[in-house]
């Protein structure tokens, strides 16, 4: 195998590990969903039939029950007939399309050349939080940081008393944001009531 080829192979195998670390499966859902909805309707089916026959395995259903399944196979008005399709139609959309798309984790990939580098948005909001408290020269406690699909935000509540320089801690984020894999520079929101200084 040629050097080439062994990178190949390397790039591939690496981002199939993070396409598995970044989406979740969402089978598991999809099955559960599926399974009780096929018990269900599997079972008012069965009793529509049942009733239908008038078998006597039918005699522990409730009369009102009876009434309301024989009135609905019956006599059911065509409005509601076409509302509970549309209704079942739209169902079984959202089903099919949660069953089909990946999960997606609070995780995203970090650049690297040599290897296959996953973070949780969590650790990454901490790092961003202690950078900016370092650069706002304010306490750790003092500011929170969100990250979000594209870009984080990091609040910061200001020492009573002392200028903030929000620009600084602007730039000092958005030079770290593609490390951390942000496709947008951070926003700084800085609280209108400080915090009083020890």
């Amino acid at each position: 195998m040629s050097l080439e080829q062994a990178e190949a192979v390397q790039r591939r195998v690496q981002r199939r590990v993070l396409r598995r670390e970044l989406h979740s499966s969402r089978a598991g859902a999809a099955i559960t969903v599926a399974v009780i909805l096929i018990l269900l309707l599997a079972a008012l089916g069965a009793l529509c039939v049942l009733l239908a026959l008038r078998s006597p395995l039918v005699s522990g259903v409730p009369d009102g029950l009876r009434a309301a399944l024989a009135q609905l196979a019956g006599s059911a008005p065509p409005a509601s007939v076409l509302a509970g399709g549309v209704l079942a139609a739209i169902l079984g959309i959202l089903l099919v399309l949660i069953g089909a798309t990946p999960g997606r984790r609070r995780r995203r990939a970090l650049p690297s050349e040599r290897a296959a580098v996953v973070a949780d948005d969590a650790v990454i909001a901490n790092a961003l939080a202690a950078e900016a408290a370092s650069v706002a020269g304010v306490e750790r406690g003092q500011v929170r940081v969100i990250v979000d699909r594209r870009r984080a935000t990091a609040r910061i509540v200001p020492t009573s008393g002392s200028d903030l320089d929000t620009d600084a801690v602007r730039e000092a984020l958005g030079r770290n944001a593609p490390a951390y894999g942000l496709a947008r520079p951070a926003r700084v929101v800085v609280a209108d009531e400080g915090r009083v200084g020890s």
